[in-house]
């Protein structure tokens, strides 16, 4: 086993030594046949790659919370299918060894037989390499796939904000005096209804830039649907009010048009909640901007409430 390592430059971690101990042992289970496909393929094992490879061919944990489970299913039926390939590979050159050895006597007497096989042999042989090629290609953007949706597991993916898990870390940074601000589109159910959920995502995409726009300096995140939040850092309830007014008319600005009919669709408002972070802390400020939020829905929608101290 040592020497596999050596040969293949793998240092002598514990994981190394298993995989390559299974590897030796067992050349039959799936393991040793993944392997196998990677280094046909001319793949350079290292230590990482052991440890994906390992990784791909164990169960998938049905209480993940990277939420991964689907991926790494996917993951392991590749290695299978390497597996596989490997399988018919193997067996197609052991068949045209058997047939070779036994055609050699008759190489002189009628040498065409024994050419058409080795052709035969020829094109099956590029055929699973060009095979084990895409299979490994497809392995390696699957996990970039995987990596990159790791990666942005905290963006929401229609509008590219922060998602509730993306800001619970500023959240939980945030301090007294900071504010809390609840954001929710007015009558977007009518919206989406009325022209269809791809002139909906459209209008949340522009919502999404155009807060973005107007609080750069601080965090917002789609907290849900069409409701976003807002952190102010080191904005109190009357500077945090004159901003998202300021946003809400930023808003108000923008033009809407169906993009099949050209029809406008009409102006885009929202309604908000604003609560100042107090003794009783996030969940509390959080708590009480939602409460005022629906104040300002009640109140006709298109309006901005601060709620009131926490005590």
């Amino acid at each position: 086993m040592l020497k596999f390592l050596t040969d293949h430059g793998l240092s002598d971690s514990p994981e190394n030594y298993a995989t390559i101990h299974e590897y030796l042992a067992a050349p039959d289970k799936l393991l040793a046949k993944a392997v196998d496909a990677l280094l046909m393929s001319g793949v350079q094992l290292t230590d990482a790659g052991i440890l994906e490879l390992r990784a791909s061919l164990e169960p998938a944990d049905g209480n993940s919370a990277d939420g991964g489970q689907h991926e790494r299913l996917e993951l392991r039926q590749q290695a299978r299918h390497l597996a596989e390939l490997t399988a018919r590979a193997a067996s197609a050159n052991e068949q045209f060894g058997k047939g070779l050895t036994s055609d050699l006597g008759g190489l002189y007497q009628a040498p065409e037989p024994l050419i058409s096989q080795v052709r035969d042999m020829i094109d099956r042989t590029e055929a699973t390499e060009r095979q084990l090629a895409s299979a490994l290609a497809q392995i390696q953007a699957l996990r970039q796939e995987v990596e990159a949706e790791r990666g942005n597991a905290g963006r929401d993916a229609l509008t590219g904000l922060l998602n509730r898990r993306g800001i619970e870390a500023q959240l939980a940074a945030a301090e007294a005096g900071d504010t809390i601000v609840m954001i929710d589109l007015d009558h977007f159910k009518q919206l989406n209804d009325g022209h269809g959920h791809a002139v909906g995502d459209r209008i949340l995409k522009v919502v999404a830039s155009s807060l973005s726009d107007c609080l750069e300096s601080h965090e917002i995140a789609r907290w849900g649907g069409e409701e976003f939040l807002a952190l102010l850092s080191g904005t109190g309830s009357k500077a945090a009010k004159a901003l998202i007014e300021e946003a809400a008319e930023a808003l108000r600005e923008r033009h809407f048009r169906s993009r099949d009919s050209g029809k406008r669709i009409g102006k885009v408002t929202f309604s908000a909640g604003l609560a100042v972070i107090g003794k009783g802390g996030v969940e509390d400020a959080i708590a009480r901007a939602d409460a005022a939020l629906y104040e300002a829905k009640d109140a006709g929608r298109d309006q901005i409430v601060v709620a009131k101290v926490s005590k």
